[in-house]
């Protein structure tokens, strides 16, 4: 049977097999109240199985392997995407295309096992990519006052099952001025999403956009 491999999920979970109980000869998540399988060492016919008797979002437990190059960089702050995203004296539409991972910038040892939701669909802007990055580029106003400004800062956030973005964070920044500046400009943008799903239910999923910050 074939292994399991390319395996996407919504956003890693902080849980650990420490914090599971065992419910039925079955693996329990106390923080959400419902079972987790364990994948790591089934084949993708045993998990495509599951997923069509749950028939709705599953939460599982995956060795690295099995996950897709794409969720890991996006499981890690250590990386950087092509996707750039200017400030608004200097946006161009045709500069901003949909992110595509291409460098590791800081190595960091992943975990063996990681534990989350499955996703089939990730989410994508209403509009697009490049009109998102452009109304983020136009609601980037950087004060001119701010030294040592660094080329990119990472924002993290949660599109929920309703296409809003939440829990929007500074992943990766600068100074503490610079971070505010660019959490006032995202949290104000209230940008909509399509959200991503799971065997056509829509789940709360996260993702990492890198600010590419060019001061002229």
């Amino acid at each position: 049977m074939a292994d399991i491999k390319n395996i996407q999920l919504a956003f890693p979970c902080d849980q650990t097999r420490g914090n599971m109980s065992i419910k039925d000869q079955q693996l329990h998540c106390k923080q959400c109240n419902h079972r987790v399988h364990d994948f790591t060492n089934s084949s993708s016919e045993e998990l495509e199985n599951t997923l069509k008797k749950a028939g709705k979002p599953v939460c599982g437990i995956f060795k690295t392997t099995q996950l897709s190059r794409d969720f890991m960089k996006y499981a890690s702050l250590s990386l950087i995407t092509t996707a750039s995203i200017f400030s608004a004296s200097c946006a161009q539409e045709n500069e901003l295309p949909e992110p595509e991972f291409f460098e590791i910038i800081e190595e960091e040892a992943p975990p063996e096992e990681i534990f989350g939701m499955m996703v089939e669909s990730m989410p994508e802007p209403v509009g697009g990519f490049s009109k998102f990055y452009e109304a983020i580029a136009k609601s980037i106003t950087l004060p001119k006052h701010l030294k040592d400004i660094p080329s990119r800062v990472f924002v993290s956030f949660v599109v929920s099952p309703e296409g809003k973005m939440t829990q929007i964070e500074i992943a990766k920044g600068g100074s503490e001025e610079l971070n505010q500046v660019i959490l006032k400009a995202f949290k104000a943008l209230d940008y909509r999403f399509k959200p991503g799903e799971q065997r056509g239910v829509k789940v709360a999923t996260r993702m990492l956009v890198p600010v590419l910050l060019e001061v002229r």
